[in-house]
């Protein structure tokens, strides 16, 4: 009988976080599947004419290696400063996680969450928990802000 299993052994992969520019100025940012030996020189300079890049949306781009301009690769923070960071920032006060004081208005926390949004940007991708946070921060604050609103005024 034949045997089904490969007679060649897979390379371990690793992926890697890029930026990528286009030709036509365009910015990409995602991952590229790489070999653990060689890494993203090898990708680069292979055979193949298309690189795979999963953006952090989820979406899959085969791109052309001729109508490239860059690719950059990218790090996240040291792996040793970031837990103590999420643990920082799991602690923290919702105003102050969004940067504003207790009686804001719901549009003061509506832009600060935003402009929270664009700063944590990057890396909310990887910290699903940071995410839930502001969005837990942002609810809260709504919540107190709209309970102030309805108490009557003390003189």
């Amino acid at each position: 009988m034949f045997e089904l299993t490969p007679h060649y052994e897979q390379q371990a992969k690793t992926s890697v976080l890029v930026e990528v520019v286009m030709d036509d100025g365009a910015h990409l940012k995602g991952e590229i599947d790489a070999p653990a030996e060689g890494g993203l020189g090898h990708i680069l300079n292979g055979l193949n004419q298309f690189i795979e890049l999963r953006t952090y949306e989820g979406e899959v781009h085969y791109i052309s290696k001729e109508s490239m301009r860059s690719v950059r690769p990218m790090q996240l923070p040291e792996k040793e400063q970031f837990p103590e960071k999420i643990k920082r920032f799991l602690r923290a006060d919702p105003y102050h996680i969004l940067g504003i004081s207790k009686g804001s208005d719901e549009k003061t926390i509506t832009a600060a969450y935003q402009r929270q949004l664009k700063n944590f940007h990057e890396i909310l991708d990887y910290l699903d928990s940071s995410y839930k946070v502001l969005n837990q921060a942002y609810e809260q604050a709504g919540m107190k802000t709209k309970k102030l609103a309805k108490l009557p005024e003390e003189d």
